[in-house]
């Protein structure tokens, strides 16, 4: 079987957003599943400046595939869903839709003309149980959930500290930017620490700064008068080894697009329970007060009681970490890649 990933690779800066690691998880757990020389990819990155020479190599690629699965982003659906739903009937092939982020569902709703061309395809692969009844109630019916997965190897049960006494580390692990929350995250922990009289909280921001936001941040990391500090990027593999230090990961989003957050998987694997917000598909991951607590988007008084209540109740949260590292079995390649090979296979 000759399977075609096309999607965004990023190969060459190996970007951490959302998008592209989940495309290159998505390729390296195929490759091992089946073999490198039996998986072939097209690399959509920047896709609109190199259209001609990109849609001559989706061309020749998929004629020479058994298998395609597409994971285009927002920008790009509209146009790659109705080409390979045209090479999937010229050319006989399977043809899959292993979806990035939870914006599908708005999408087809504006663009109604969408919804004939995923119709036409053999599966669209969803993250949450929640996008999956939305696509239905709009009239696709072959939607399957799928979770998203990391090549990560959990953190073990007895590297992870014990937090009981202050300063509790806490951290934000997004693309830093307004609607991922870092503002309300930054907000609630000094909002915590005021409360107290004194810091018994530090926050640490890693990840990539949206464009535009670089002056934003900056003012705001300034006037906090060192309770937040921003710690740069981690490479993907590096995930588990800086987050299992931590006391708590912070996901205060409430942006647009939030599908399955891969940062909330990271937090998993650490064994670090998230303090995240009530918004998009974050419930389906995060069980509250099992792995963390969660608290009303956009509420950064909800958010500081939530940071009161974890710091102020070491031993349950502590406890909290078990529970985490025992549900990233769900999460993990293997487990995924059975069911999207079942499914491909299947005829």
């Amino acid at each position: 079987m000759r399977i075609c990933i096309i999607g965004a690779f990023e190969f060459e800066t190996m970007s951490t957003g959302g998008q592209p690691v989940k495309t290159r998880e998505l390729y390296y757990a195929l490759c091992g599943r089946y073999g490198n020389d039996n998986i072939e990819y097209v690399d959509t990155y920047n896709w609109k400046h190199k259209a001609i020479k990109l849609f001559l190599e989706i061309n020749k690629k998929v004629n020479h595939a058994d298998v395609v699965i597409m994971l285009p982003a927002i920008n790009g659906v509209a146009v790659f869903a109705p080409m390979l739903a045209f090479y999937k009937k010229l050319k006989h092939i399977k043809l899959y839709y292993d979806v990035v982020g939870g914006w599908l569902p708005e999408l087809i709703e504006s663009k109604p003309g969408l919804k004939k061309a995923l119709a036409k395809l053999d599966d669209i692969w969803v993250e949450t149980d929640d996008m999956k009844r939305k696509l239905e109630d709009q009239g696709l019916c072959r939607v399957r959930v799928l979770p998203n997965f990391k090549r990560l190897k959990a953190a073990d049960i007895s590297d992870l500290p014990q937090n009981t006494v202050p300063p509790f580390r806490l951290c934000t692990f997004s693309r830093i930017m307004r609607e991922k929350g870092i503002e309300d995250a930054a907000n609630a922990v000094m909002k915590v620490n005021k409360a107290f009289g004194r810091n018994i909280c530090e926050l640490d921001i890693y990840g990539q700064i949206h464009p535009g936001y670089e002056k934003g941040f900056k003012s705001l990391i300034e006037s906090s008068s060192g309770q937040i500090s921003y710690k740069g990027l981690v490479q993907p593999n590096e995930s588990v080894g800086v987050l299992k230090d931590y006391y708590a990961l912070l996901f205060p989003t409430f942006y647009e697009g939030e599908g399955m957050a891969g940062t909330l998987i990271d937090a998993i694997f650490s064994g670090l329970p998230a303090i995240v917000s009530d918004w998009r598909y974050n419930r389906e991951i995060i069980k509250d007060g099992y792995t963390g607590y969660i608290h009303k988007a956009a509420d950064v008084d909800d958010l500081s009681e939530k940071i009161q209540n974890a710091v102020n109740d070491p031993a349950r949260w502590n406890k909290m970490r078990l529970n985490c590292l025992n549900e990233a079995e769900r999460y993990m390649p293997d487990t995924v890649v059975a069911l999207i090979s079942e499914v491909i296979e299947k005829g």
